[in-house]
Formats: C-alpha cells, structure tokens, sequence
C-alpha cells in the first residue's frame, strides 16, 4: 500500500508509466531493454529517474518474494504424491523398477 501511494503521489505521466513498466519488465537488461519500443520516455531529471528506478527495484522484490509462495497447483501436487506414497506404503508395496516413482507422477 506504500508504494502504491508513492506512485500517486510522484504523479507520472504516461511516458514515464512505460518507463516504469520497461524497467520493471527487464531489470537490469539493457539490451533487452533498448529492443523494446513501447514509447517510454526517459526522464531527464536525474531524481525523478531514480524514484522511477528505485519504485520498479521494489516491485521487482515483491515479484521475487510472491514468485516463492506455493501456488495452488504446486500444493495439489505435493497432497497427490503423499497420498500415492501413503497408498504404496499401506499395501506393502516398495519401490522397484516395477514400481513407477511418486517423484515422476505428473498430474495434468
């Protein structure tokens, strides 16, 4: 809620939200970056670049910190493969070439 209120208030016109975006989208890819043309302007005052910069490092840090979270599909996953292994173990069943892995069970 910070930086969204931070974003407010600096007020940026649609040239520096490209900017912004571009930045947030590439990091510190320059070369990537200078390939896309989505009609940024860079600002010409140094300060109100680095507030741009430093606002999409932070995003980029919330991006990374979000990425870790298991999402819903991981989870399923992981409850499936502990329920194969439950079963596999319940019956007496041990891992043999027979046997196919709980590790390799793909879920579609």
């Amino acid at each position: 809620m910070v930086l969204k209120e931070q974003i407010r208030v600096i007020k940026l016109g649609e040239g520096e939200v490209r900017f912004l975006e571009k930045v947030v989208l590439f990091g510190s890819n320059t070369q990537r970056m200078e390939a896309w043309e989505n009609g940024s302007l860079v600002p010409q005052d140094a300060l109100r670049a680095a507030q741009i910069q430093g606002i999409s490092r932070r995003m980029i840090g919330m991006v990374r910190g979000i990425s870790k979270l298991p999402t819903y599909r991981r989870k399923f996953r992981q409850v499936v493969k502990a329920l194969v292994t439950y079963s596999l173990e319940k019956e007496g069943l041990t891992r043999s070439g027979s046997v196919r892995s709980v590790a390799s069970i793909e879920i579609v």
